[in-house]
């Protein structure tokens, strides 16, 4: 791999408790199997989050943090404007 790293990165940051109302969600309305990472409990998801934030801090240019608490539109408009300069300038974009 030598100097080759992927990106943009994003994380898309959201709290604690809208993740969980959207675990919840997603279990009522679709047929889903909580895997082993879902079966954590907060303070792994906290430990889990610390990681990827302290990554976020190191290396800026590679992730970006994207609010996730947005209305989805909004966080759609977010995520292009960090994609759309990465992407090749062939077709729409």
């Amino acid at each position: 791999m030598g100097e080759t790293r992927a990106g943009p990165d994003l994380l898309l940051h959201v709290s604690p408790e809208v993740s969980a109302e959207r675990l919840q969600s997603r279990q009522s309305t679709l047929p889903f199997v909580r895997d082993r990472i879902e079966e954590g409990d907060q303070h792994f998801f906290a430990r889990v989050a610390q990681g990827y934030e302290a990554i976020a801090a190191t290396e800026p240019d590679r992730v970006r943090v994207v609010d996730g608490m947005a209305p989805v539109e909004v966080v759609c408009e977010n995520i292009w404007e960090v994609v759309r300069p990465a992407l090749p300038r062939i077709g729409r974009w």
